[in-house]
């Protein structure tokens, strides 16, 4: 019976120093995470593209949309272009290359 409670309090030894570790390790992990995610968010802040009034999205935003209008015609001119390739090919009786 002796041996089964040293067997016992040994397990609990072991599981409260693991528990102790991995608690330990947790809030250094999240001290650290937080250390970084407030440096990053601070960076942003500093940095001249951060928005900080409402015009300033709004111009954000106008610059997006313009971005995004070409980045579409491009996409469907290559289309297009692709396309016509495709055509030529067939009226000239499908070559192999």
């Amino acid at each position: 019976m002796a041996d089964l409670n040293r067997t016992i309090d040994r397990s609990i030894r072991i599981s409260r120093s693991v528990a102790d570790i991995l608690q330990r390790r947790l809030r250094t992990a999240g001290e650290r995470y937080t250390g970084r995610l407030r440096d990053a968010h601070g960076d942003h802040l500093s940095s001249p593209r951060a928005a900080r009034t409402p015009l300033e999205y709004w111009r954000q935003w106008g610059e997006y949309a313009i971005d995004a209008a070409q980045r579409s015609m491009l996409y469907w001119d290559t289309l297009r272009q692709r396309g016509n390739q495709w055509i030529e090919h067939e009226k000239a009786g499908k070559p192999r290359s």
